[in-house]
């Protein structure tokens, strides 16, 4: 790249990734009927209101009252709203609640069944879709273009989507415009059934390994959702994606899940997802296996209520562990979880440093920035960010407002006055990130 001159107190800093996101949730929420941060029952239920209005005069692209964001923590009567309250709110039309974790949906049967056949048209189609999902969609496209813009304004070059995907979600992905590097986890039923004596990978699959099929696209690793298998499952499905020299990634919120995760075979090179509760004996085994854990800093400082009101004193010290991770040689990665909290990746610098619930558990400064950052070596794709101040040089609790003044992936500015910054991309296509 051209040689840049900083503003004073500016620093030049590897970009930032998020390693935990959900795209098309995200998207999907940011076109729906926004309930987070309502204040109590009546607040949901106005709003839903006012939604279903809008939906009755013709003016939503879906076929159904779609909502995000319910959460009964912040909500004054910490309950979630009735059967019968969310019927008179919507006056009886089609609806689906999404809560804000994505684990829990409210929805009446003529709204389940609308979106059923919904999500079937995007994952079923070889054809031209329907006129009114293919406005869904081109709205779902140009809500994936603000993303990226906003995702670049916040120092972001890389993102990897934890969603165990299927060849359609794996497409739509593909397609959306966002200038980030995508990385994609599959579901394992994905990968096909054995072949006599040794695991076999569809061709699907391993096209998308390689970026053949869908230009782009990386693949991460096979996701498995402990809470919905079997033990023997989890074993199966991780001996099925090390046969084929896959990645697994597990989702562990709770101290169950995680043991799940480690009895089923975890090893070098896989991930855990959130490691949310994480007993002593876990961390060293954690630690002897060379697994990497994906976390979420800013649940500890976003979602307090909730883990105040539910979990003991006790669990409340194993939550969301950082240090503890750290010390005992565990690599550990942060990300948003977007939609469940906006993405940030200093914000999650800030949130890991000043903790207050489970402080033993904060990280330094410069500890939670390597959490963040694209590993740099030389011969690397420039992937740069400059902040408006060096992290390590102010109080921690003012690290999330730092500004980015600019943002490079492959030496290509992505955010920043293109008048100020200059922008160097390869010259070949490509930027030589392996899969």
């Amino acid at each position: 790249m051209p040689c840049v001159v900083l503003p004073a107190g500016a620093v030049l800093l590897p970009a930032f990734v998020d390693e935990h996101v959900h795209l098309l949730a995200t998207l999907a929420a940011r076109t729906s009927i926004d309930l987070a941060g309502a204040a109590s029952v009546a607040e949901v239920l106005e709003r839903l209101h006012v939604g279903a209005t809008t939906w009755r005069r013709g003016d939503a692209l879906r076929t159904y009252v779609r909502a995000w964001g319910l959460d009964e923590h912040e909500l004054r009567e910490r309950r979630l709203p009735t059967a019968s309250e969310i019927e008179r709110a919507v006056g009886g039309a089609p609806v689906v609640i999404h809560h804000r974790t994505g684990h829990l949906t409210l929805a009446n049967e003529e709204g389940r069944q609308r979106a059923a056949t919904s999500e079937g048209q995007f994952a079923e189609s070889r054809g031209p879709l329907p006129a009114k999902a293919q406005r869904q969609w081109a709205r779902l496209r140009r809500e994936g273009a603000r993303l990226g813009a906003e995702l670049a304004a916040l120092g972001v070059v890389e993102v990897c989507d934890a969603t165990p995907a299927h060849s359609a979600t794996l497409g739509a992905l593909a397609r959306l415009p966002l200038p980030q590097r995508v990385r994609a986890m599959v579901d394992p039923r994905f990968l096909g059934p054995p072949s006599p004596g040794r695991w076999s990978a569809p061709r699907s699959v391993r096209t998308v390994a390689a970026g053949a099929q869908l230009p782009g696209l990386r693949l991460e690793a096979v996701k498995i959702m402990p809470p919905r298998l079997a033990p023997e499952d989890i074993a199966g499905h991780t001996a099925r994606a090390h046969e084929l020299g896959l990645r697994v990634a597990v989702h562990a919120v709770d101290v169950d899940e995680l043991q799940a995760a480690l009895d089923g075979g975890l090893g070098p090179g896989d991930r855990v997802e959130h490691a949310g509760l994480c007993l002593p004996e876990q961390l060293e085994e954690l630690a002897a296996r060379s697994i990497t854990v994906v976390t979420q800093p800013t649940f500890v400082t976003r979602r307090a209520a909730k883990y105040r009101a539910e979990l003991s004193p006790v669990e409340q010290a194993w939550l969301y562990r950082l240090r503890s991770l750290v010390a005992a040689g565990v690599a550990v990665r942060f990300s948003s979880d977007t939609p469940v909290v906006p993405p940030g990746p200093l914000e999650q610098v800030t949130a890991a440093a000043t903790r207050r619930l489970g402080p033993d558990e904060r990280l330094d400064v410069a500890t939670a920035l390597a959490a963040v950052s694209r590993p740099a070596a030389p011969g690397d794709p420039a992937d740069l960010v400059v902040l408006g101040a060096d992290p390590l040089a102010v109080d921690a609790a003012f690290v999330e407002h730092i500004a980015v003044l600019a943002t490079w992936r492959s030496g290509e500015l992505l955010h920043g006055d293109p008048a100020h910054w200059p922008s160097c991309p390869p010259a070949r296509s490509g930027d030589g990130v392996a899969p």
